[in-house]
């Protein structure tokens, strides 16, 4: 019996370190970052602030080139606002990593747009993002979000 309890602890020595490593081993979440991703694209396409302010926490930071805001009605207003302008139309946000530790997630990747210049004419622009999320279960808010636009090369 006592070979038993030895095993038993011996085995709990390999078992244990293997499940804390599995629970704290990054998922790969691509697939439905990108879902997500989409949405908020044909959302911010329809205008549809409301919408693209239920992807983010109430304490959430969004910043971009234009402006920065923090909270999430903050985040809709400004988004309000550069809905006005009439400036973007994004024609893809692609995902390029995106995995989930423990409750955060980390998810970056490209986007590009038809943006109108000084002229009226549209222009094609792209950059970056990067979005920290938090989560609760299956359900992820952005905490963070960043973008920036590629500058054009120099002359």
């Amino acid at each position: 019996m006592k070979w038993f309890a030895g095993i038993a602890f011996a085995t709990s020595l390999i078992v244990m370190p293997a499940v804390a490593h599995a629970e704290s081993a990054p998922i790969d979440t691509k697939v439905e970052i990108q879902k997500i991703a989409t949405e908020w694209m044909n959302a911010y396409n329809k205008k549809d602030a409301a919408t693209i302010g239920q992807i983010y926490t109430d304490d959430a930071i969004f910043s971009n080139p234009g402006w920065t805001a923090s909270g999430r009605a903050a985040i809709q207003e400004s988004l309000g606002k550069e809905f006005a302008a009439d400036i973007f139309k994004y024609t893809s946000i692609t995902v390029d990593q995106s995995q989930r530790v423990g409750d955060l997630n980390y998810s970056q990747g490209t986007w590009t747009a038809d943006m109108k210049g000084p002229d009226g004419k549209n222009l094609p622009v792209n950059g970056h993002w990067l979005i920290v999320s938090k989560c609760q279960g299956q359900k992820c808010l952005a905490l963070i979000h960043n973008g920036n636009v590629a500058m054009p090369p120099p002359k």
